[in-house]
């Protein structure tokens, strides 16, 4: 019963770091896409940007986006192999024998999870909200 091992441990935070920085960056891209709005509901034609320009800023959106949420999948599969490994390593009868069990399962290691699934579902709003407005922009 040694406990888990520390490359899965690494992988995890190696993966879910960048994606929560990165789903940061994504709400902060959002704002941007407000502010480009209101630059586009203008009617000053010096102010007003290129429909060139949006097409580039929404397909940035949607880079930042994709790259997050994969990062994001990548870190709860890590965590979710790590949480195979503790509860491999709990054997079958350990509780029902009185044992103390090192590696349990705690409230701590579901939170690890739910706030990577957290990260796969803003990435996954981004996402959406990217697509809907390269619609728009090429309609």
């Amino acid at each position: 019963m040694g406990g888990e091992p520390p490359e899965i441990k690494a992988s995890a935070a190696f993966f879910t770091t960048p994606a929560l920085i990165g789903a940061f960056i994504s709400a902060f891209w959002g704002f941007r896409y407000v502010l480009f709005g209101r630059k586009l509901g203008t009617t000053n034609p010096d102010v007003r940007p290129k429909p060139k320009a949006a097409i580039r800023i929404v397909r940035l959106g949607l880079v930042i986006s994709l790259v997050g949420m994969a990062l994001a999948i990548m870190g709860a599969e890590s965590i979710v192999a790590r949480f195979l490994s503790k509860a491999l390593d709990q054997g079958f009868f350990a509780l029902g024998a009185g044992g103390t069990v090192p590696n349990i399962i705690t409230a701590g290691d579901i939170l690890a999870v739910f706030s990577a699934i957290n990260a796969i579902f803003a990435h996954f709003i981004g996402l959406c909200v990217s697509l809907w407005l390269q619609y728009v922009v090429n309609r």
